[in-house]
């Protein structure tokens, strides 16, 4: 289940330092490798569940679009998907490392599209 997550409600707190850790993560958005066409709600999906690192602290996850500008292709997004624990604080690995990854995108799928709908920063659980 997803859920919007947006910082007029109460979780402003939340939202304010999740967006700042990940900033901190995002330095480099024009040299990430991974670049898809379009990207899928199952391809989000798939990979929040079969990259999920084998770490009991992880609850749930985020994913963070950022809106790069025009392409020939479409609308181009960097895309972040991180794992958080059950307070929705980003988890760090041993080597205070995120767990997550981060890709360039062309173009989201309807599905993705209203999940976002005018939020850049999703639950999901």
């Amino acid at each position: 289940m997803i859920k919007k997550q947006t910082p007029k409600s109460e979780s402003d707190k939340f939202y304010q330092k999740t967006i700042k850790r990940l900033n901190d993560w995002l330095k480099d958005t024009f040299n990430l490798v991974d670049t898809f066409p379009i990207l899928t709600y199952e391809e989000v999906m798939t990979y929040f569940i079969n990259e999920r690192p084998n770490d009991e602290r992880i609850k749930k996850g985020a994913i963070w679009r950022q809106f790069l500008g025009n392409s020939v292709e479409g609308k181009k997004y960097h895309i972040a998907q991180v794992f958080l624990d059950e307070g929705n604080e980003i988890v760090f690995d041993k080597d205070n490392k995120l767990y997550g990854r981060q890709l360039v995108t062309n173009k989201l799928d309807d599905e993705l599209l209203n999940i976002f709908a005018e939020k850049d920063l999703v639950l999901v659980e």
